[in-house]
C-alpha cells in the first residue's frame, strides 16, 4: 500500500509491503549422496525405504554414506518467515529548482 498528499510545497509520502513465506525442505546434501552410492545399486528401490528393510538406515548395504532417500524424507526443517518493509519520505520544495528530502526506511 502507498499514499502521498501535497500541502503547498511540503509532500509527504509512505509506502509499505508485506510479504510471508513458508517452506518445508530438505536439508540433507541428495546430490551428493546419491553420487556417492555404487553404480550397481538400484537406488531406484531404495526411494521406499518404509516397506523395503533393505533401504532403512539399519539394513542399508552402505556403512559409510546413508540411503538417500531416508535422508531426503527424514532430515527436513519447515520454515515460516513474516516481511514487513516500509518507506515514510517528506520532500520540502521551496523553489522549483531545490529540493529537500528526508526519508526514513525499516524493516
Amino acid at each position: 500500500m502507498n499514499a502521498a498528499r501535497t500541502y503547498g510545497k511540503f509532500n509527504i509520502s509512505f509506502d509499505a509491503t508485506y510479504a510471508w513465506d513458508h517452506a518445508d525442505r530438505t536439508n540433507t546434501d541428495f546430490y551428493f549422496f546419491s553420487l556417492n552410492s555404487a553404480t550397481w545399486v538400484p537406488t531406484d528401490q531404495f526411494r521406499d525405504w518404509r516397506n523395503n528393510k533393505l533401504a532403512d538406515p539399519s539394513g542399508y548395504y552402505n556403512d559409510y554414506y546413508n540411503n538417500p532417500w531416508w535422508l531426503k524424507d527424514n532430515n527436513r526443517f519447515d520454515t515460516k518467515d513474516q516481511y514487513f518493509n516500509g518507506n515514510f519520505k517528506v520532500t520540502y520544495k521551496p523553489t522549483s529548482e531545490l529540493e529537500f528530502r528526508c526519508k526514513r526506511c525499516s524493516s
